[in-house]
């Protein structure tokens, strides 16, 4: 893994006048054939029915193995296997998959071909709600993705695997054969709210393009934000929690 300094995003300035724009100075290098990975395991559980997950990606182009973004896994089961990544095989090439140990919770039908974009991913969770598709959502770049080639959901107030006391990895998936080639930055995992896009970014007004802004609520108990700030803390939770 390598810290950058050459793919920072610009923000945007638009809540307030004369206010300095927004900037995401440093990104993450994951580069697949080193095998790279951050990973952390709780010392208790968060909330495993209500989370979101945000961040920023520019991945490059790999054919010889899933692009694996984050993952979690304690038992062969749709509540206990939780994984989002890109997909690198067969008909599903280049297609953005989140899912459990049996089934693909969401595969979309937009696929990311482009290693020159950033794209901002989120990934709202809550099952408890009674509309079963409002359970999972995802967003990119600012809009909710309603077009996927699969579909399936979890039980009402099922668990999912996210914020379990396993060890979750980012970059990588948790067996190891699959890892991401390309670059993360403003990693968020909030515990406890289903979270839209507005909360972590918004539409320039002069480029029409989606852009970071400051998040500024709360994190939850297991939740922790990572920027990346230098090499020797690229671990490090930025949120105040100390995850």
């Amino acid at each position: 893994m390598s810290l950058t300094g050459n793919n920072g995003l610009l923000g945007s300035s638009a809540h307030e006048t004369n206010q300095p724009t927004y900037s995401i100075d440093q990104s993450l290098r994951f580069n697949s054939s080193d095998d790279p990975y951050l990973a952390r395991t709780p010392s208790s559980a968060g909330n495993r029915k209500t989370f979101t997950l945000s961040f920023w990606v520019k991945k490059s182009f790999d054919t010889t193995e899933h692009c694996a973004i984050g993952n979690v896994y304690s038992a062969g089961n749709d509540n206990d296997y939780f994984s989002f990544e890109f997909i690198k095989s067969g008909s599903n090439e280049d297609r953005l998959r989140v899912s459990g140990w049996s089934n693909s919770f969401r595969i979309t039908t937009r696929m990311f071909r482009d290693p020159s974009a950033w794209f901002h991913i989120v990934i709202a969770c809550d099952s408890t709600q009674s509309t079963a598709n409002d359970r999972l959502k995802v967003y990119v770049n600012g809009s909710q993705e309603t077009d996927f080639i699969n579909t399936v959901n979890i039980s009402q107030d099922a668990n999912y695997g996210w914020n379990q006391t396993s060890a979750h990895h980012i970059g990588e998936e948790i067996a190891g054969s699959e890892h991401l080639d390309g670059y993360l930055a403003e990693f968020y995992s909030i515990d406890g709210q289903a979270l839209t896009p507005a909360s972590f970014g918004e539409t320039n007004s002069d480029t029409n393009q989606w852009v970071p802004i400051k998040y500024t609520g709360s994190f939850g108990s297991n939740g922790y934000y990572l920027k990346f700030q230098n090499s020797s803390a690229l671990g490090d939770d930025s949120s105040g929690n100390t995850n």
